[in-house]
């Protein structure tokens, strides 16, 4: 019976295409972007001053500007590639996902190569206390709302859109953190970056659990 059916399947599906869009998930993954970051960014803003002179140093200094031009795209991506994921297609997942993680590890470069030349002066103006809790907690509520998003498409790989997901929403608050907090490479990466990720951890585990096929 079972070989029959499956002949049969075969049958019926021998002359289908392959799904290879990922659908229309970019409206989606867009609006939640800017409510995830808008949300970070008017915590931060609620929870204290941001560093004097920060944004004119955007056009001070190519660097910074690069840098913080990576860390956007890099953001965006990882973001709107969780939400494709959302949707099953033929390609495989790590051919999906390539992109997005190319790009943050092209921004995380770009922050590690601060410790041998720095963007801007190294300086402690505008140090937060407890920077890298805000880093970590600030991308809850938008990792949240995404993945309640994401689970009312169809997800084969919960974990990997829930690691996408959480790398993006950490990533926004660590990104703000450039221009709220002090400048100094090394406190970036591990008090900023790397708290900021800690959700794509969060993120994988709440995705292995809540996004599953209904």
């Amino acid at each position: 019976m079972n070989t029959g059916r499956h002949r049969l399947i075969a049958e019926l599906s021998a002359d289908l295409t392959p799904i290879r869009d990922a659908g229309k998930t970019l409206r989606k993954s867009c609006i939640w972007l800017l409510v995830a970051s808008a949300t970070a960014l008017l915590i931060i803003y609620a929870t204290g001053p941001f560093r004097s002179g920060s944004l004119a140093q955007l056009h001070q200094n190519p660097q910074f500007l690069v840098e913080t031009l990576l860390g956007i795209a890099a953001i965006a991506a990882l973001g709107i590639t969780a939400f494709r994921t959302g949707i099953p297609v033929a390609m495989p997942i790590t051919k999906r996902v390539s992109i997005s993680v190319v790009l943050l590890c092209l921004w995380v470069a770009m922050v590690a190569y601060g410790l041998a030349s720095p963007a801007l002066e190294e300086s402690m103006a505008g140090k937060r206390e407890h920077c890298y809790l805000e880093a970590l907690l600030y991308g809850l509520p938008g990792l949240i709302v995404g993945l309640m998003a994401i689970r009312r498409l169809y997800p084969l790989y919960g974990a990997w859109s829930g690691a996408l997901l959480g790398l993006s929403a950490g990533a926004m608050p660590a990104l703000i953190m450039q221009f709220a907090c002090m400048y100094v490479p090394l406190h970036i990466i591990t008090h900023h970056l790397l708290p900021g990720m800690a959700l794509a951890i969060v993120g994988l585990i709440a995705g292995h659990f809540l996004l599953r096929p209904r």
